[in-house]
């Protein structure tokens, strides 16, 4: 449709107006490819004295040009305009969120003397929640205490907001404002069963849903993609048998619902369901094969997932293939399997090769692992997952000579990430513990609480009395 508007900008003997430069320069930002950046550069080149002035036909070139890459053009355009809009500053804050420039949007906020509307109230809102962040946490708050009570009535705004507080781990204003909302739909819903499910509240994320249909609210496909990811969660048949119940025959043929769901019965244990939907699949696409792959991996078949591996299309492969068959070669012990396979693989990232670290580990081949680091260490900083992986080996292993020195080596290089030193000092006294030695196992548990806190993440499991949900701490 966009490139019909520029078919008919180019037929055009007339010279353009307000309306036709907005439109053009609109098109021209959806499409982004060399027609449109050619288009719109002669938009802006011959663009008439008495458009310089028009808040629509500024903004759209804002958009555009940020649309393109072309930031320091757009920031130009933008200082250049004598009166700024809140649709002007929309347009810059909507370009940095294109270009993932979060902090600036926030920069271009706290300058904004206008009053909000919607649009800047979402914007805020989802980059707060990109960012994570002390300063995000402090405008997001302050924005959402200010906000007046008629955008309570907004869907659009609240679910953003819930989507925010439910990243910075604030479930109790998240669910504050969900019950003060006047009016909820299925985004709202979503918003707040993701939200749930991020934070293992698997029990509220059901809850939900069955409130939400006793309310008539349809869900969409969306949502049931993320209620089957809670199902998978669970691992439990009746639930996830019960969801599938629900699902209309036009649902059960989506392509993304279908792959959800042989993901789902492969983390259930039921692989020969997934194989079900898989084979009946006409031309499976990477997602299904690599869901498919990820279901053997998860239960031990490592030979089946090798054997799909190599029978998918080569050119469908991504980094998610070769991390999926890797790790089902690693769960099954098929190392020469797997080192074929990481041979072959040409571009070698991170977690491909955290994979292979941990194929080693679990075979106690500690050499060629930290071999494997110093690798790609040599061109890439460190990962600290693979020394978790490494870490982990170690402690199956007992082996605590390779536990103490891996844990120190993670102390000098990742000093600031809290978690993995929590983590790895947890394998450290386990390892201690494993052999024996109860003193030093406590030494480094104590440790570990004077230096970080006695915040260590409790392990949760589901079953199910009566047909509901209950959450067992573990």
């Amino acid at each position: 449709m966009f490139e019909k508007v520029l078919d008919l900008y180019d037929s055009l003997p007339l010279q353009t107006n307000e309306v036709i430069y907005t439109l053009v320069q609109s098109a021209c930002a959806q499409l982004c490819n060399d027609r449109a950046k050619r288009i719109g550069k002669q938009m802006i080149d011959n663009l008439p004295q008495n458009l310089k002035d028009s808040d629509k036909v500024m903004n759209s070139m804002i958009f555009m040009l940020i649309k393109f890459g072309n930031v320091h053009e757009a920031e130009k355009r933008f200082n250049q305009m004598k009166h700024k809009t809140i649709f002007s500053y929309g347009a810059m804050m909507k370009g940095y969120n294109h270009n993932e420039m979060f902090e600036k949007v926030l920069d271009l906020y706290e300058e904004m003397s206008l009053v909000p509307d919607e649009t800047i109230y979402t914007i805020i809102f989802n980059t707060c929640s990109h960012l994570s962040n002390d300063r995000a946490l402090q405008i997001g708050k302050k924005l959402l205490n200010s906000m007046n009570k008629k955008f309570y009535n907004n869907d659009i705004i609240i679910t953003s907001a819930i989507q925010m507080l439910m990243n910075f781990n604030l479930v109790n204003d998240a669910e504050y404002l969900f019950r003060k909302a006047k009016s909820k739909s299925v985004f709202t819903y979503h918003a707040m069963i993701n939200g749930y499910s991020q934070m293992n509240q698997l029990d509220k994320c059901l809850e939900l849903f069955n409130e939400m249909k006793s309310f008539h609210i349809i869900p969409n496909e969306v949502l049931l993609v993320s209620i089957i990811g809670v199902c998978a969660k669970t691992g439990i048949y009746s639930i996830s048998q019960s969801i599938v119940d629900e699902l209309s025959s036009d649902l059960k043929s989506s392509r993304t619902i279908q792959n959800t769901l042989i993901s789902m019965w492969g983390k259930t244990g039921l692989v020969e369901k997934s194989e079900e939907i898989f084979q009946a699949m006409n031309d499976p696409d990477v997602v299904g094969y690599n869901s498919m792959i990820n279901a053997y991996g998860l239960n031990g078949m490592g030979i089946e997932a090798l054997n799909l591996y190599r029978t998918m299309p080569s050119d469908l492969r991504n980094e998610v293939s070769h991390i999926c068959v890797l790790n089902a070669c690693s769960h099954s012990g098929l190392l020469n399997e797997s080192r074929v396979i990481f041979d072959n693989i040409p571009d070698k990232t991170g977690k491909i090769v955290t994979v292979m670290v941990d194929c080693f580990s679990r075979l106690y081949m500690f050499d060629e692992a930290e071999t494997l680091i110093q690798d790609y260490e040599k061109t890439n900083p460190p990962l600290s997952a693979m020394y978790t992986a490494l870490l982990s080996g170690a402690r199956n292993s007992r082996n605590s000579i390779v536990s103490d020195r891996i844990f120190k080596r993670m102390q000098h290089l990742f000093g600031d990430e809290k978690d993995t030193l929590i983590a790895g000092s947890i394998l450290l006294s386990n390892t201690y513990s494993s052999i024996g030695d109860r003193q030093r196992s406590e030494d480094v548990r104590l440790n570990r609480i004077k230096q970080m806190g006695n915040n260590v993440t409790v392990g949760l499991a589901w079953t199910t009395v009566n047909n509901k949900l209950i959450v067992r701490l573990c």
